[in-house]
């Protein structure tokens, strides 16, 4: 595993210090991640657009990842924002696909995926049915959480 070193600062009571970029959070020489927050910039289904939205498991690599299974939560923001929707569970090596229309009819705004898996990416692809005016784009990792303790593991 990649370890990067961490600031000092700002540490918790447990010795977290909060992450706002994609580096790695270290503890005592182990680094482990459990949580990545994705932003999908804008997603729509409105004037005759539609969203795709696609989250992978990339913990399955040659680079020495373990493996991690686990779900996303998509949190809509704007106008016609459904509930919060769980993927359900998606493998190492995997991917999850959807789109707006079936989501969140007639919303438009931005989506954060809380994933419960690390490492995560995501893509959303903005177009017109029948794949005109075509526009995707990479969802931006906001943060990566790390593990908490043992006696705090938070189901999958």
């Amino acid at each position: 595993n990649d370890v990067r070193k961490p600031s000092s600062q700002n540490l918790d009571s447990k010795g977290y210090k909060p992450n706002m970029s994609t580096e790695p959070v270290q503890k005592t020489g182990v680094v482990t991640w459990t949580k990545v927050w994705l932003l999908f910039t804008f997603v729509t289904n409105q004037s005759g657009f539609d969203t795709g939205i696609t989250i992978v498991n990339i913990s399955l690599d040659p680079l020495g990842t373990t493996p991690d299974k686990g779900g996303a939560t998509l949190h809509f923001y704007g106008p016609n924002a459904p509930a919060p929707v769980f993927t359900g569970p998606i493998e190492p090596g995997a991917m999850w696909v959807n789109t707006a229309q079936t989501l969140a009819p007639g919303f438009q705004g931005y989506v954060i995926a809380e994933c419960n898996f690390s490492p995560a990416r995501g893509l959303a692809v903005l177009q017109r049915p029948g794949w005109h005016d075509t526009a995707p784009y990479l969802a931006e990792v906001l943060r990566v959480d790390p593990a908490p303790p043992p006696e705090q593991e938070i189901a999958k």
